[in-house]
């Protein structure tokens, strides 16, 4: 959340504070969104993008391991290790810690105390989000920064930490803007360009062509707030309810970019709470660990050290709930041979890949159902060619690239 959102003169407290005293290398007021996606990913909370949880400041030691995943056995995963070494002020909670990380709602912080010595850290003590009294410590280079800004805090009434927004809807009404598809495209301009999803003002540009040429009202300003929710994932770290992420696709259409993303699916139930379940399981090829075993051999001739691989199966489990017109999920992950880098006992290589590849296929049903409507099945517009959704993405806007959605 950036300061330039109020006139100076009526700057929330707590939003002053943390531009008084967050000033550091390592603190951003207008996060990088590749940071606060990694952020939801390793820490496991999102924000709440329906209650309008804003971010205010993260801090983002990053850190990256390559060789160090390769010799863990990630050799068939092919990608850099990105590791969320950092902390998230929001307009109503710290998250602290990335891999056990303690939330404290901001009303919730009694004391800070800043360790010196072999143990330096800061250390919050409070009560944290489910009730419990916490103790947390964590080393950062921004600690002492930190520091003076929980002195404050801590000085300041519980009840005026907070930040309370305006408005928790996803769209911005009025009798002239009937779908809010103009308030959010003026809002993006006020943007940095850095913190706009290039997919985001095209999205809204076809449903504000789709309303011109017919659209009723009601199923644009449905996808104004589906495309908002998107919108805010992207940029803020996917949200949450209830310890299940956000999507801005109702169910069957969630259930099919699953699908279509992970292939087959093993196993598909609805247990008695009217949960949906699935189960995607697949093996690495027997050529993908050939390839790592060449290297394998090839590393114990030069250094004395090598590996060695099977083909093994991965299973990626979702569990889908209905929560109004969207839909939220919670996807667990785990393979034979890859090191395991959560406690909550995640395949965190797996878990990256999974949620950007999310994004990607909730994009392109997005950006059918603004083209074509929300009558026909999902499954049946993705099969569309690609000629024939990029001619009519030009019949509604005069010229559109679609390379955003199709790198």
């Amino acid at each position: 959340m950036n300061a330039a959102a109020w006139p100076s003169a009526h700057l929330p407290p707590l939003v002053n504070v943390a531009h008084q005293h967050l000033h550091h290398e390592t603190i951003s007021f207008q996060p990088d969104p590749a940071a606060m996606r990694l952020c939801a990913m390793y820490t496991g909370v999102g924000l709440d993008h329906l209650g309008g949880e804003e971010p205010i400041a993260l801090v983002y030691e990053r850190d990256t391991a390559e060789t160090t995943g390769a010799l863990m056995g990630w050799m068939n995963d092919n990608w850099e290790a990105e590791h969320f070494v950092g902390a998230l002020l929001t307009t109503r909670r710290f998250i602290f810690g990335n891999l056990d990380p303690v939330v404290f709602p901001l009303e919730g912080i009694h004391t800070v105390e800043l360790k010196g010595g072999l143990m330096s850290g800061l250390q919050l003590q409070g009560v944290d989000v489910n009730g419990q009294v916490q103790r947390k410590k964590e080393a950062f280079d921004s600690q002492q920064q930190l520091a003076s800004f929980f002195n404050v805090l801590c000085q300041m009434h519980p009840q005026q930490r907070p930040v309370h927004p305006a408005t928790t809807e996803l769209a911005s009404v009025t009798p002239q803007d009937p779908t809010g598809v103009e308030a959010a495209l003026a809002a993006l301009q006020t943007r940095p360009p850095t913190l706009v999803d290039p997919r985001v003002p095209l999205l809204l540009q076809l449903v504000r062509s789709a309303l011109q040429q017919g659209m009723p009202v009601d199923a644009g300003l449905d996808m104004v707030r589906r495309i908002a929710l998107f919108d805010r994932n992207q940029r803020c770290g996917r949200g949450q309810s209830q310890g299940f992420w956000l999507s801005p696709l109702d169910g069957d259409d969630f259930e099919c970019i699953a699908a279509v993303e992970f292939q087959q699916c093993t196993r598909r139930f609805v247990d008695h709470q009217g949960q949906l379940h699935l189960e995607f399981r697949w093996d690495s090829s027997l050529a993908q660990a050939a390839a790592s075993n060449a290297a394998g051999y090839a590393a114990t001739a030069v250094f004395g050290v090598g590996w060695s691989e099977t083909p093994t199966t991965t299973t990626a489990t979702f569990q889908v709930r209905r929560q109004g017109p969207i839909s939220t999920f919670q996807v667990r992950a785990c393979s034979g041979d890859r090191f395991t880098v959560l406690p909550r006992g995640d395949d965190m290589g797996f878990l990256q890949d999974a949620h950007e590849a999310i994004a990607t296929q909730e994009a392109r049903a997005l950006l059918m159902r603004a083209i074509f409507g929300g009558q026909n099945p999902l499954g049946q517009l993705l099969s569309v060619h690609h000629q024939e959704l990029q001619h009519r993405a030009q019949q509604l806007l005069g010229h559109a690239d679609l390379h955003a959605f199709y790198p």
